[in-house]
């Protein structure tokens, strides 16, 4: 590969990864490229106890808000898999995608706006991009060393 497409390949690998990366580590491995298949899933399966907003409908099921600081992802998708209190078991009428969708969407979609304001207080938005252009931009750079020195 030329220095030239390693350049390129850097600059949309670094765009990629600002759209995501902070989020998804932040919420224990949500994946925001789940989110829409995820909120399909949402939509015809959840929605009806859980309300289209994730606020609940009482009597049927608890609100959603907040849910990613209220357990780890394995126990969530655990959870949808197989029923727990009042919620009934999924795993029979979701596959294992389908189910991981739903996990990511409800995780990274119902987020408590105090939860996100400490979370954005705390690891500072403009601290982790920057530290991402950092790496990308050192990564790049030691691919262009290593082309320059094949040619």
């Amino acid at each position: 590969m030329s220095a030239r497409g390693i350049v390129w390949t850097a600059v949309i690998a670094l765009a990629m990864m600002l759209g995501g990366v902070s989020v998804a580590s932040a919420q224990g491995g949500d994946d925001p490229g789940q989110v829409a298949a995820g909120q399909a899933v949402y939509e015809m399966s959840c929605a009806g106890c859980h309300g289209a907003d994730g606020t609940g409908v009482e009597g049927r099921g608890r609100p959603l808000i907040g849910i990613a600081a209220q357990g780890d992802r394995a126990t969530h998708i655990e959870s949808i898999a197989n029923g727990k209190g009042f919620m009934p078991a999924f795993g029979d009428q979701l596959d294992s995608g389908e189910v991981e969708a739903v996990a990511s969407f409800v995780r990274l979609t119902f987020v408590a706006e105090e939860a996100a304001a400490e979370e954005l207080a705390e690891t500072g938005a403009e601290t982790s991009v920057l530290a991402l252009v950092g790496l990308t931009m050192v990564a790049a750079g030691g691919l262009l060393v290593r082309a320059s020195r094949r040619d």
